[in-house]
């Protein structure tokens, strides 16, 4: 499932990566005609073109939009098909297992918001937001006087920034489709399904709704369910009547993203091997970076096999764990000020600011030695 899922998002990146070419284009054209007059930014030949960018870009986001959508149609099946596997191989019985139908899961799926937008909703909005980023940078290129290649290398930084909402987007709503597809095969074999039960991921970017979710057993047809948020990771599992399943849970000590930990690891190995960096070939600089990630693994990498919720298993983290996923203040007051991960949100799952805890807790923060 997850390797499917990273590649569709390789696909949905190769879609704004082809058109970079086009767009690199027409930002050379715009950028040439800004150089040539000043009055050019007010003239109509200009804004043509700014349209013609536009559109290019539109169509870009069509395509995007259109292969999520080939996506969820794809991963809706494999979901529900895990999902009736994995219940024909708990259940000790011979059953005739219910199978709902993959059109109707399609339909719910697109017709469910992502983090409170449906998924068109999030790609045009990713759309409005690129085609007024790619305008501001041509403009504040063009006032500043900046050279044409200047302007065109802002503008493509500029565009880049929308593959990341991207990526995220895209993970999101095939995470949706996947689990509406697994909570299909749960609700036509509510007979033998007691609850569905949330589990979130064990590591440092977690979110807090998803921490003090973690656990919890809501009925098959109702309650809240992943994903909670983009970029959600929390994956609901079903409570079978009379089975109790165990659940081996992976853990990572990190607040990092992945992509961050590799650069850091990088730095790590360069800085220990000091000025013998700049004499070793690409081999050897491989290998001494490998060499920090299999220590840094070996120390923050483990699995746990008990049931027991976020709350509890982050209790038995580090402080340095601790102190790194909630912040200074935060930190102090779960660690001295007796503050538990649930006081640190409201009952509909808003983070509160250091400003409000600071008014409704103020106990807490003198016990923390925060109080001045």
């Amino acid at each position: 499932m997850e390797r499917f899922k990273a590649g569709e998002v390789r696909a949905i990146l190769e879609i704004l990566q082809q058109a970079e070419e086009e767009l690199e284009r027409r930002v050379l054209q715009v950028a040439d005609r800004l150089s040539r007059s000043r009055r050019a930014i007010h003239s109509q030949a200009l804004q043509e073109a700014l349209d013609r960018i536009r559109d290019i870009r539109e169509e870009v986001w069509r395509r995007v939009d259109a292969r999520v959508y080939e996506g969820q149609q794809a991963v809706i099946p494999l979901a529900t098909s895990v999902a009736y596997q994995a219940l024909q191989a708990t259940i000790p019985l011979v059953m005739d297992f219910g199978f709902p139908t993959m059109a109707a899961v399609l339909a719910a799926t697109r017709a469910s918001p992502l983090d409170g937008r449906l998924l068109s909703e999030w790609v045009e909005g990713m759309q409005t937001s690129e085609a007024q980023a790619l305008w501001r940078t041509i403009r504040r290129g063009f006032v500043l006087g900046d050279s044409t290649p200047v302007i065109t290398a802002a503008v493509m930084r500029e565009a880049r920034k929308s593959w990341r909402w991207a990526e995220a987007v895209t993970r999101t709503a095939l995470h949706e489709a996947a689990m509406r597809g697994q909570e299909a095969i749960w609700a036509a074999n509510r007979d033998i399904i007691v609850g569905i039960e949330m589990v979130a991921t064990l590591d440092g970017r977690t979110t807090l709704f998803c921490i003090n979710i973690d656990g919890q057993v809501f009925p098959v047809d109702k309650g809240p369910r992943p994903p909670f948020h983009i970029r959600c990771r929390t994956v609901p599992i079903p409570r079978l009547d009379g089975v109790e399943l165990t659940v081996g849970r992976p853990f990572v000590r990190d607040t990092r993203t992945p992509a961050g930990r590799e650069l850091d690891f990088r730095a790590q190995a360069q800085e220990q091997a000091g000025l013998r960096w700049g004499r070793m070939r690409s081999g050897q600089r491989a290998a001494a970076v490998q060499q920090v990630k299999q220590e840094w693994i070996r120390e923050n990498i483990g699995h746990e096999i008990t049931r027991k919720p976020y709350p509890e298993w982050f209790a038995q983290q580090p402080e340095w764990f601790q102190m790194d996923k909630l912040g200074p203040t935060r930190g102090a007051l779960y660690r001295k000020g007796g503050l538990t991960l649930k006081q640190f949100q409201d009952s509909s799952g808003r983070e509160y600011t250091i400003e409000e805890l600071r008014q409704s807790v103020p106990e807490a923060f003198r016990a923390a030695g925060l109080s001045g």
